[in-house]
């Protein structure tokens, strides 16, 4: 069964440009150069993301393969150990069944079936937070195991920033706990091997975490976005595109009375888990899962750009299924074959799924529009033997084409009128331009169009025109 999960293995990409950010990252490790050096030179009234990625997964990378087949290899292989993690947590507090249903709802869903085909750090970062799950309640206190929970977490940390709501929220779990020892079962003692355990994690992160900055020292950029006008409308357009978006997650997009009835139910269901699990008393129960669950909702909500798709639910799918199915297990406590009813339960979901993860996992063979596509490689190809290297290129996917071509990016505002693509171009000053019939915004096509002087056509193909500066 988890041989499926490599069914749909693409030697393309998208012309997502995040992907080439992370592969310029890992060839500036591999090569030794500074780690956020980039031929991109950014525009402040166009902000396409962070100036660098954390060294993480570029890591990752330049230890394994720039071969875009490879990587589809290599997130195929990060979804099955999310799968796996998932598995051993769900295991751990619920029966085999369940855990093994559950999991499958994770793996086989068909948005994480399709975004595994996606070069991006986000898979990577949810299997290094599952494993840290799995080793911290694994109650093994041995000093190796505390130092490798210290590892694992400054890895995860260094693989997407919002890592950090894992660090704080061990130290809301090791306060939560020292507190309820000490108001609740009128402990008054210091629980002082507790305390040195979670003194080990901490020590080791920051030792590691330091040393992942000496090896690859980065100043990270997030710029504002321009879009959000206030801080509580962020909130409010943030919570109600994901809450929308969370819904989708399990009715696959799919209209219907059924999808309707699962999406919602596992959402509220959830939530009933989360006030179950708060209230109720239990000395085992994970809190570190509700710690991160709440932190990490926080800083959804508090997120710069709401538009993201389903990237930033995907951390926290594992945590509301557990929700989800630790409320079901409470509710039907008294039912001696509870397990079996959300095996059943799990299995519906997956009926849900059937037709569209089934189209997702046989798609290996389309053809994706992108930067590996034969036209994009000719053009390329034209820029690297007949461009000279100091020359500075306008692309609406700049880094793509500074990873490919190793030439100066630039990119201008999309859906701007004449005069503002006119203010830009005199303050970047291009020598080339490339317009792209796939991805370059109708403006700038129109502009380039129609008023072409002083830009001269040097080379083109049926998806790319190149225009030369007449004056260079």
């Amino acid at each position: 069964m988890p041989a499926f999960l490599f069914l749909n293995i693409k030697t393309t990409h998208d012309w997502g440009d995040d992907f080439a950010q992370y592969l310029i990252e890992a060839k500036n490790i591999q090569q030794g150069l500074p780690f956020g050096q980039s031929g991109f030179v950014e525009n402040p009234n166009y902000i396409l993301g962070p100036n660098c990625y954390p060294p993480g997964f570029p890591l990752i990378i330049a230890l394994t393969t720039f071969d875009v087949g490879g990587l589809n290899v290599l997130m195929s292989f990060f979804l099955l150990l999310i799968g796996y993690f998932s598995f051993l947590l769900f295991n751990k507090w619920f029966h085999f069944a369940p855990a093994l249903i559950l999991t499958l709802v994770i793996v086989y869903n068909p948005l994480c079936l399709s975004f595994k085909t996606e070069i991006l750090s986000d898979l990577p970062f949810v299997a290094l937070l599952l494993l840290f799950f799995v080793l911290y309640l694994s109650n093994n206190n041995k000093t190796w195991m505390l130092i490798l929970c210290g590892l694992v977490l400054a890895f995860a940390v260094n693989t997407r920033y919002v890592g950090w709501v894992l660090v704080i929220a061990v130290v809301a779990e090791t306060l939560y706990k020292m507190a309820v020892k000490y108001f609740k079962h009128k402990q008054h003692k210091v629980d002082w091997n507790y305390i040195k355990h979670e003194i080990w994690i901490v020590a080791a992160f920051f030792v590691f975490y330091g040393l992942f900055y000496l090896l690859f020292p980065q100043k990270i950029i997030y710029y504002d976005n321009p879009k959000v006008l206030s801080f509580f409308e962020r909130i409010s357009v943030n919570a109600n595109y994901n809450y929308a978006v969370l819904k989708y997650f399990f009715s696959c997009f799919d209209e219907g009375f059924l999808n309707y009835v699962v999406s919602y139910g596992i959402v509220f269901t959830a939530l009933i888990g989360i006030l179950i699990f708060i209230f109720k008393p239990d000395q085992l129960k994970p809190t570190i899962l509700l710690f991160f669950l709440l932190g990490y909702i926080a800083s959804i909500l508090i997120h710069q750009y709401s538009d993201t798709g389903f990237r930033l639910l995907i951390p926290i799918i594992t945590l509301i299924l557990f929700f989800a199915t630790y409320a079901l297990f409470i509710i039907l406590a008294i039912i001696p074959y509870k397990q079996w009813i959300v095996f059943c339960l799990g299995l519906l979901v997956l009926f849900c799924y059937k037709q569209n993860s089934g189209h997702v996992l046989m798609s290996g063979t389309d053809i994706i529009p992108g930067p590996y596509s034969p036209e994009a490689k000719a053009t390329f190809d034209y820029i690297n033997k007949n461009v000279p290297e100091k020359a500075g290129i306008l692309f609406s996917k700049p880094r793509a084409l500074t990873y490919f071509t190793n030439r100066k990016t630039y990119v201008n505002t999309e859906m701007a009128s004449r005069a503002v693509i006119d203010s830009e171009l005199q303050k970047i000053n291009p020598d080339y331009v490339l317009v792209c019939t796939e991805i370059t915004d109708d403006s700038t096509k129109v502009y380039f169009e129609h008023y072409q002087a002083p830009w001269q056509i040097v080379y083109n193909n049926e998806k790319f025109v190149l225009l030369k500066h007449g004056g260079n």
